[in-house]
């Protein structure tokens, strides 16, 4: 399904190291790039924490948004659709799916953290995974 497809990566991603990710799309014959380029197809969007330098969107994002309003056919996924992709099918494991959720989903602002799963609980309830 990837074969041949230039893949870029932002954020940090909870089921691949980065280096990970890249061998599983070079196992299946995509194309894993370090930066967003015109070649660019897919940026897959992982857990990014805002910061004053470039506010909501990372880099690669908005490098990525500059060349689609110049025409650029590049498609932002999310981590779930990646999966998605490498995986050949949707997913549907129920333990997985509301993990990915909340990474989209959540503010940044934590309310603590679970000593066990170490998913961080944000103050509006949501679950997500402690980066640190």
């Amino acid at each position: 399904m990837i074969k041949g497809i230039h893949i870029a990566i932002t954020g940090i991603l909870v089921f691949y190291k980065r280096s990970e990710a890249f061998s599983q799309i070079c196992n299946r014959g995509g194309i894993p790039q370090e930066t967003v380029t015109k070649e660019t197809d897919i940026l897959v969007v992982g857990y990014y924490r805002r910061n004053s330098i470039h506010g909501d969107k990372s880099n690669k994002r908005i490098i990525a948004e500059r060349y689609i309003s110049q025409g650029s056919k590049i498609r932002i996924i999310r981590e779930d659709d990646f999966l998605a992709l490498l995986w050949g099918s949707p997913l549907v494991d129920q333990k997985t799916q509301p993990i990915l959720s909340a990474i989209s989903h959540c503010d940044n602002d934590f309310a603590g953290t679970d000593q066990h799963s170490g998913l961080v609980t944000g103050k509006n309830g949501c679950k997500h995974i402690n980066w640190k």
